[in-house]
């Protein structure tokens, strides 16, 4: 917090999930090569202006947590492995989620439904919800070597002022992020957008 200009020239972070970051300032200014990243950005100002990047992207909820959460292979608990081989689903926020797109066999278990959409258009203040593990053996699931961790969603961010300049070349994102896959048969789902 400063009564006068706050210049962001260099990189400002927070990389922790749900992480706030607040500059309030007279005016505050994003450089060409200013960096701002955070989970919960929150910029208050007379004038603010953006020639870099503020990201909150994958800064949101984490893997299968948020209103619209993605989901992960249920399991009918048979005695083949093949039943786990199944994508987890997509968070939604805005919209639903994509629901779980690859399944070894129809035989074994279900593919997971999308994640549900949320959150307001008019008032957009919500964090993006995290996709669903995918899982490749039916005992695997909890092991972190035969798991895929679905992606985490956006964050927030909000600008507060009475004039705001964003340059051309500059980026403002709160992108859903990809999960990590250990294979085709264990693919995970996207996390939400965030606000």
């Amino acid at each position: 917090r400063a009564k006068g200009k706050i210049s962001v020239l260099g990189t400002i972070r927070c990389i922790s999930a749900l992480c706030p970051l607040e500059l309030e300032g007279g005016q505050i200014e994003v450089g060409k090569f200013g960096n701002v990243q955070g989970g919960d950005v929150i910029m208050k100002s007379e004038k603010i202006a953006v020639q870099g990047s503020i990201s909150t992207t994958g800064q949101g909820h984490t893997e299968q947590a948020g209103s619209g959460k993605g989901s992960r292979p249920l399991s009918s608990w048979t005695t083949s492995y093949d039943e786990w081989r199944v994508a987890g689903s997509g968070a939604g926020h805005g919209g639903d989620g994509a629901d779980g797109c690859y399944q070894y066999s129809s035989s074994y278990g279900s593919k997971p439904s999308g994640g549900d959409s949320y959150g307001s258009s008019s008032e957009p203040r919500t964090f993006g919800s995290g996709g669903g593990r995918g899982c490749y053996y039916s005992t695997s699931c909890s092991s972190s070597s035969q798991i895929g961790v679905g992606g985490s969603g956006g964050g927030r961010i909000y600008m507060n002022a009475s004039s705001i300049e964003i340059d051309s070349d500059a980026t403002i994102s709160a992108d859903g992020a990809p999960g990590s896959m250990r294979s085709a048969t264990s693919s995970t789902g996207y996390g939400a957008g965030g606000s």
